[in-house]
Protein backbone atom coordinates (compact mmCIF):
# COMPACT_ATOMS: atom_id res chain seq x y z
CA UNK A 1 0.00 0.00 0.00
CA UNK A 2 1.16 3.45 -0.59
CA UNK A 3 1.34 5.51 2.41
CA UNK A 4 1.43 9.20 2.05
CA UNK A 5 1.51 12.31 4.65
CA UNK A 6 2.50 10.14 7.39
CA UNK A 7 4.61 12.65 9.64
CA UNK A 8 6.21 11.75 13.21
CA UNK A 9 3.67 12.45 16.55
CA UNK A 10 5.56 14.24 18.88
CA UNK A 11 7.00 12.23 21.52
CA UNK A 12 6.59 14.89 24.18
CA UNK A 13 4.37 13.42 26.84
CA UNK A 14 6.35 10.77 28.75
CA UNK A 15 3.81 10.05 31.07
CA UNK A 16 2.67 7.10 29.58
CA UNK A 17 5.12 3.53 28.03
CA UNK A 18 3.16 1.66 25.65
CA UNK A 19 4.37 -2.31 25.93
CA UNK A 20 5.54 -4.24 22.97
CA UNK A 21 2.90 -6.70 24.12
CA UNK A 22 0.37 -3.79 23.98
CA UNK A 23 -0.92 -3.79 27.89
CA UNK A 24 -0.97 -0.11 28.11
CA UNK A 25 1.01 0.81 31.39
CA UNK A 26 -1.49 4.37 32.13
CA UNK A 27 -1.22 6.34 34.96
CA UNK A 28 -4.80 7.07 36.73
CA UNK A 29 -6.30 10.56 35.45
CA UNK A 30 -6.29 12.98 38.03
CA UNK A 31 -9.77 13.41 39.45
CA UNK A 32 -11.62 16.47 38.39
CA UNK A 33 -14.00 18.29 40.33
CA UNK A 34 -17.49 16.99 39.37
CA UNK A 35 -18.47 20.07 37.00
CA UNK A 36 -21.64 18.03 35.60
CA UNK A 37 -24.12 17.00 38.23
CA UNK A 38 -26.58 14.04 38.27
CA UNK A 39 -29.23 15.69 38.05
CA UNK A 40 -28.02 17.35 34.43
CA UNK A 41 -26.78 13.92 33.47
CA UNK A 42 -29.97 12.72 34.14
CA UNK A 43 -32.01 15.01 31.88
CA UNK A 44 -29.45 14.87 29.48
CA UNK A 45 -29.70 11.29 29.01
CA UNK A 46 -33.45 11.17 29.19
CA UNK A 47 -34.62 14.59 27.36
CA UNK A 48 -31.75 14.49 24.71
CA UNK A 49 -30.58 10.94 24.05
CA UNK A 50 -34.06 9.62 24.75
CA UNK A 51 -33.39 6.81 27.11
CA UNK A 52 -35.85 6.99 30.01
CA UNK A 53 -35.13 3.50 31.70
CA UNK A 54 -31.37 4.20 31.79
CA UNK A 55 -30.79 3.73 35.63
CA UNK A 56 -31.91 -0.11 35.07
CA UNK A 57 -30.13 -0.76 31.65
CA UNK A 58 -27.28 0.46 33.49
CA UNK A 59 -27.08 -2.15 36.11
CA UNK A 60 -27.85 -5.05 34.11
CA UNK A 61 -24.72 -4.66 32.03
CA UNK A 62 -22.31 -1.19 32.33
CA UNK A 63 -21.14 -2.27 28.84
CA UNK A 64 -24.09 -2.85 27.13
CA UNK A 65 -25.38 0.37 28.07
CA UNK A 66 -22.46 2.51 27.40
CA UNK A 67 -22.67 1.00 23.60
CA UNK A 68 -25.87 2.22 23.41
CA UNK A 69 -25.85 5.88 25.51
CA UNK A 70 -22.60 6.06 22.36
CA UNK A 71 -24.98 5.14 19.52
CA UNK A 72 -27.53 7.34 20.71
CA UNK A 73 -25.18 10.23 21.44
CA UNK A 74 -23.50 10.11 18.01
CA UNK A 75 -27.09 10.50 16.53
CA UNK A 76 -28.53 12.96 18.83
CA UNK A 77 -25.42 15.29 19.34
CA UNK A 78 -23.97 17.59 16.02
CA UNK A 79 -20.58 18.41 15.02
CA UNK A 80 -21.38 22.29 13.72
CA UNK A 81 -19.14 25.71 14.14
CA UNK A 82 -22.19 27.40 13.10
CA UNK A 83 -21.96 28.62 17.07
CA UNK A 84 -18.70 30.36 16.05
CA UNK A 85 -19.17 31.33 12.59
CA UNK A 86 -22.07 33.86 14.27
CA UNK A 87 -19.76 35.43 15.88
CA UNK A 88 -17.90 39.16 15.13
CA UNK A 89 -14.27 39.29 15.82
CA UNK A 90 -14.38 40.69 19.20
CA UNK A 91 -17.03 37.89 20.49
CA UNK A 92 -14.33 35.24 19.01
CA UNK A 93 -12.29 33.18 22.26
CA UNK A 94 -11.87 29.56 23.02
CA UNK A 95 -14.71 28.25 25.51
CA UNK A 96 -14.05 27.43 29.07
CA UNK A 97 -15.12 24.50 30.66
CA UNK A 98 -18.64 25.93 31.80
CA UNK A 99 -19.24 26.72 28.08
CA UNK A 100 -18.67 23.37 27.19
CA UNK A 101 -21.25 22.30 29.29
CA UNK A 102 -23.77 24.49 28.47
CA UNK A 103 -23.43 24.24 24.77
CA UNK A 104 -24.08 20.05 24.93
CA UNK A 105 -26.61 20.51 27.18
CA UNK A 106 -28.89 23.80 25.81
CA UNK A 107 -27.66 23.00 21.59
CA UNK A 108 -27.19 19.42 21.25
CA UNK A 109 -24.08 20.33 19.31
CA UNK A 110 -19.93 21.63 18.93
CA UNK A 111 -16.93 20.97 17.89
CA UNK A 112 -14.45 17.74 19.61
CA UNK A 113 -13.79 19.77 22.72
CA UNK A 114 -16.92 20.42 22.89
CA UNK A 115 -18.77 16.44 22.27
CA UNK A 116 -15.47 14.77 23.87
CA UNK A 117 -14.76 16.49 26.59
CA UNK A 118 -18.89 16.51 27.80
CA UNK A 119 -18.97 13.04 26.78
CA UNK A 120 -16.31 12.31 29.46
CA UNK A 121 -17.77 14.69 32.38
CA UNK A 122 -21.00 12.34 31.29
CA UNK A 123 -19.31 9.33 31.80
CA UNK A 124 -17.71 9.94 35.16
CA UNK A 125 -21.10 10.58 36.32
CA UNK A 126 -22.46 7.64 35.73
CA UNK A 127 -19.49 6.12 37.07
CA UNK A 128 -16.95 4.65 34.70
CA UNK A 129 -13.11 5.42 34.57
CA UNK A 130 -12.81 7.84 31.31
CA UNK A 131 -10.45 10.21 30.52
CA UNK A 132 -9.30 12.42 27.49
CA UNK A 133 -6.51 12.12 25.51
CA UNK A 134 -4.38 14.55 22.41
CA UNK A 135 -5.03 13.34 19.29
CA UNK A 136 -2.66 14.62 16.28
CA UNK A 137 -4.72 14.86 12.26
CA UNK A 138 -4.01 15.43 8.89
CA UNK A 139 -5.23 19.20 9.47
CA UNK A 140 -3.64 20.13 12.26
CA UNK A 141 -0.27 18.81 13.30
CA UNK A 142 -0.57 19.14 16.93
CA UNK A 143 -0.57 16.52 19.77
CA UNK A 144 -3.68 18.63 20.89
CA UNK A 145 -5.40 19.29 17.68
CA UNK A 146 -8.32 16.68 18.47
CA UNK A 147 -9.79 15.47 21.53
CA UNK A 148 -10.42 11.74 21.68
CA UNK A 149 -12.37 9.53 25.04
CA UNK A 150 -11.20 6.41 26.60
CA UNK A 151 -12.82 4.55 29.19
CA UNK A 152 -10.97 1.65 30.47
CA UNK A 153 -13.33 -1.33 31.35
CA UNK A 154 -12.67 -4.14 33.46
CA UNK A 155 -12.15 -7.61 31.72
CA UNK A 156 -14.73 -8.87 34.43
CA UNK A 157 -17.69 -6.87 32.55
CA UNK A 158 -20.18 -8.33 30.96
CA UNK A 159 -19.55 -7.81 26.83
CA UNK A 160 -15.80 -6.87 27.25
CA UNK A 161 -13.28 -8.35 25.37
CA UNK A 162 -9.89 -8.75 26.08
CA UNK A 163 -6.44 -9.81 23.64
CA UNK A 164 -4.54 -12.86 25.08
CA UNK A 165 -1.40 -10.44 25.22
CA UNK A 166 -3.14 -8.30 27.52
CA UNK A 167 -1.90 -8.95 31.10
CA UNK A 168 -3.73 -6.00 33.17
CA UNK A 169 -7.39 -6.69 34.52
CA UNK A 170 -8.90 -3.88 32.35
CA UNK A 171 -9.62 -3.23 28.07
CA UNK A 172 -9.30 0.58 26.13
CA UNK A 173 -12.25 1.57 24.65
CA UNK A 174 -11.77 4.40 22.28
CA UNK A 175 -15.07 6.50 21.85
CA UNK A 176 -14.75 9.49 18.78
CA UNK A 177 -18.12 10.97 18.59
CA UNK A 178 -15.95 14.86 17.91
CA UNK A 179 -14.26 13.72 14.79
CA UNK A 180 -16.92 15.32 12.45
CA UNK A 181 -16.01 11.86 10.51
CA UNK A 182 -18.21 8.50 10.66
CA UNK A 183 -16.92 7.16 13.52
CA UNK A 184 -19.43 4.63 14.58
CA UNK A 185 -18.84 2.58 17.65
CA UNK A 186 -16.59 1.75 20.31
CA UNK A 187 -13.42 0.48 19.33
CA UNK A 188 -11.61 -1.97 21.50
CA UNK A 189 -8.15 -1.21 21.64
CA UNK A 190 -7.09 -4.50 22.45
CA UNK A 191 -8.09 -6.08 18.99
CA UNK A 192 -6.74 -3.80 16.21
CA UNK A 193 -6.45 -3.46 13.60
CA UNK A 194 -9.78 -3.01 13.51
CA UNK A 195 -11.51 -2.41 10.18
CA UNK A 196 -15.10 -0.83 9.00
CA UNK A 197 -16.92 0.67 5.83
CA UNK A 198 -17.68 3.88 5.75
CA UNK A 199 -18.84 5.80 1.88
CA UNK A 200 -17.90 2.74 0.30
CA UNK A 201 -14.52 2.85 1.60
CA UNK A 202 -12.06 1.42 4.13
CA UNK A 203 -11.32 2.59 7.55
CA UNK A 204 -8.68 1.30 9.91
CA UNK A 205 -7.25 1.63 13.21
CA UNK A 206 -3.94 0.14 13.96
CA UNK A 207 -1.19 -0.15 16.68
CA UNK A 208 2.48 0.98 15.13
CA UNK A 209 4.35 -0.70 17.22
CA UNK A 210 7.21 1.28 15.66
CA UNK A 211 5.88 5.01 17.17
CA UNK A 212 4.18 3.50 19.88
CA UNK A 213 0.65 4.89 19.01
CA UNK A 214 -3.12 4.10 17.76
CA UNK A 215 -3.51 5.32 14.30
CA UNK A 216 -6.15 5.69 12.11
CA UNK A 217 -6.02 5.37 8.27
CA UNK A 218 -8.40 6.09 5.59
CA UNK A 219 -8.18 3.06 2.53
CA UNK A 220 -9.13 3.62 -0.96
CA UNK A 221 -11.31 6.79 -0.82
CA UNK A 222 -12.76 9.55 2.03
CA UNK A 223 -15.81 9.32 3.23
CA UNK A 224 -16.60 12.50 3.08
CA UNK A 225 -14.65 13.79 0.09
CA UNK A 226 -14.85 10.81 -2.33
CA UNK A 227 -12.06 7.96 -4.06
CA UNK A 228 -8.68 8.37 -3.85
CA UNK A 229 -6.76 7.40 -7.39
CA UNK A 230 -7.25 3.33 -6.32
CA UNK A 231 -8.80 0.70 -4.19
CA UNK A 232 -5.03 0.28 -2.63
CA UNK A 233 -4.11 3.89 -1.87
CA UNK A 234 -4.51 4.27 2.35
CA UNK A 235 -3.55 7.89 3.66
CA UNK A 236 -2.94 8.41 7.79
CA UNK A 237 -5.76 10.47 9.00
CA UNK A 238 -5.11 10.60 12.83
CA UNK A 239 -2.79 9.67 15.63
CA UNK A 240 -2.67 9.33 19.58
CA UNK A 241 -0.76 7.70 22.87
CA UNK A 242 -3.24 6.75 25.59
CA UNK A 243 -1.65 9.48 27.74
CA UNK A 244 -4.26 11.00 29.94
CA UNK A 245 -4.62 14.92 28.75
CA UNK A 246 -6.60 18.03 30.91
CA UNK A 247 -8.53 20.65 29.57
CA UNK A 248 -6.08 23.06 30.10
CA UNK A 249 -4.20 20.96 27.81
CA UNK A 250 -5.92 22.03 24.71
CA UNK A 251 -5.51 25.78 25.54
CA UNK A 252 -2.91 26.82 22.87
CA UNK A 253 -4.02 25.14 19.61
CA UNK A 254 -7.98 25.91 20.54
CA UNK A 255 -6.81 29.43 21.44
CA UNK A 256 -5.42 29.44 17.12
CA UNK A 257 -8.51 27.46 16.11
CA UNK A 258 -11.31 28.94 17.87
CA UNK A 259 -10.20 33.26 17.98
CA UNK A 260 -7.77 33.92 14.69
CA UNK A 261 -10.23 33.57 11.40
CA UNK A 262 -7.31 34.75 9.35
CA UNK A 263 -5.27 31.08 10.19
CA UNK A 264 -8.42 29.50 11.02
CA UNK A 265 -11.07 27.74 8.14
CA UNK A 266 -13.16 26.51 11.53
CA UNK A 267 -13.77 30.21 11.90
CA UNK A 268 -14.45 30.79 8.21
CA UNK A 269 -16.57 28.61 6.23
CA UNK A 270 -19.31 25.84 6.92
CA UNK A 271 -18.05 22.34 9.25
CA UNK A 272 -20.79 20.25 9.89
CA UNK A 273 -21.31 16.68 10.74
CA UNK A 274 -24.08 14.46 12.06
CA UNK A 275 -24.63 10.29 12.07
CA UNK A 276 -28.28 10.23 11.08
CA UNK A 277 -28.11 6.86 12.28
CA UNK A 278 -26.23 4.38 13.90
CA UNK A 279 -27.10 0.36 13.90
CA UNK A 280 -23.91 -0.99 14.18
CA UNK A 281 -20.33 -0.15 12.65
CA UNK A 282 -20.91 -1.39 9.52
CA UNK A 283 -25.01 0.13 9.27
CA UNK A 284 -24.52 3.74 9.67
CA UNK A 285 -25.64 6.78 7.97
CA UNK A 286 -24.07 10.12 8.21
CA UNK A 287 -24.48 13.59 6.40
CA UNK A 288 -21.28 16.47 6.09
CA UNK A 289 -21.59 19.86 5.17
CA UNK A 290 -18.30 21.48 4.46
CA UNK A 291 -18.08 25.00 2.89
CA UNK A 292 -20.89 24.67 0.51
CA UNK A 293 -20.52 20.69 -0.50
CA UNK A 294 -23.29 18.73 1.01
CA UNK A 295 -22.48 14.46 1.44
CA UNK A 296 -24.81 11.94 2.39
CA UNK A 297 -23.37 8.67 2.94
CA UNK A 298 -23.40 5.14 4.36
CA UNK A 299 -21.39 2.44 4.68
CA UNK A 300 -21.79 1.27 0.71
CA UNK A 301 -21.12 4.60 -0.99
CA UNK A 302 -21.66 8.68 -0.76
CA UNK A 303 -23.59 11.27 -2.80
CA UNK A 304 -22.78 14.83 -2.89
CA UNK A 305 -23.49 18.01 -4.67
CA UNK A 306 -22.40 21.86 -4.35
CA UNK A 307 -24.48 24.93 -3.32
CA UNK A 308 -23.80 27.92 -5.81
CA UNK A 309 -23.94 30.16 -2.51
CA UNK A 310 -23.89 29.97 0.77
CA UNK A 311 -27.64 31.10 0.59
CA UNK A 312 -28.34 28.37 -0.98
CA UNK A 313 -27.22 26.21 1.57
CA UNK A 314 -29.14 27.47 4.32
CA UNK A 315 -32.34 25.17 4.05
CA UNK A 316 -29.87 21.93 3.87
CA UNK A 317 -28.31 23.45 6.75
CA UNK A 318 -31.71 23.85 8.78
CA UNK A 319 -33.04 20.37 7.33
CA UNK A 320 -30.43 18.11 8.34
CA UNK A 321 -29.06 20.13 11.35
CA UNK A 322 -32.16 20.60 12.91
CA UNK A 323 -30.14 21.55 16.97
CA UNK A 324 -29.21 24.77 15.31
CA UNK A 325 -30.40 27.97 16.10
CA UNK A 326 -31.86 29.45 12.77
CA UNK A 327 -30.57 32.87 13.99
CA UNK A 328 -26.96 32.08 14.10
CA UNK A 329 -27.27 30.24 10.54
CA UNK A 330 -27.79 33.24 8.81
CA UNK A 331 -25.59 35.16 11.13
CA UNK A 332 -22.29 32.30 10.32
CA UNK A 333 -23.14 32.71 6.21
CA UNK A 334 -23.00 36.35 6.19
CA UNK A 335 -19.76 36.32 8.17
CA UNK A 336 -18.35 33.30 6.01
CA UNK A 337 -19.46 35.82 2.68
CA UNK A 338 -17.45 38.60 4.47
CA UNK A 339 -14.24 36.60 5.17
CA UNK A 340 -14.45 34.81 1.61
CA UNK A 341 -13.96 38.19 -0.01
CA UNK A 342 -11.24 39.18 2.70
CA UNK A 343 -9.35 35.89 1.44
CA UNK A 344 -9.39 34.29 5.00
CA UNK A 345 -8.33 30.56 5.25
CA UNK A 346 -11.31 28.45 3.80
CA UNK A 347 -9.95 25.26 2.76
CA UNK A 348 -10.61 22.12 4.43
CA UNK A 349 -8.44 19.41 4.35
Amino acid sequence: LNNHFIPTCSTAPKRHVQLKDKSPVIPLPVPIRKMLSEEQAAKFIEEKLLIPEWREEIKKSKFNFLVKLENRYLEKMHYENISWGAKTLEELKPPSKEEVIYQCLETGGGACIQLNYFLRLLLEVLGYDVFNVGCKTMTVEDDTAHMIVIIRMPKTEEGVVSSPENKTDHVLYMSDPGFARPAPGLINLDLLPHTYQSGGFTVQHRFNDELQRYERYLIGGDPIKGKFSSPDETYWESCFQTVPYKFEDFDRCMTSIFNDPKFSFFLNTTFLFRHLSVRDINNVEYVSIRGRTVTTGNSSGLESFKCETYDELIPHIEKYFPNLNRDNIRKAVANYKIRQELKYQTEIL
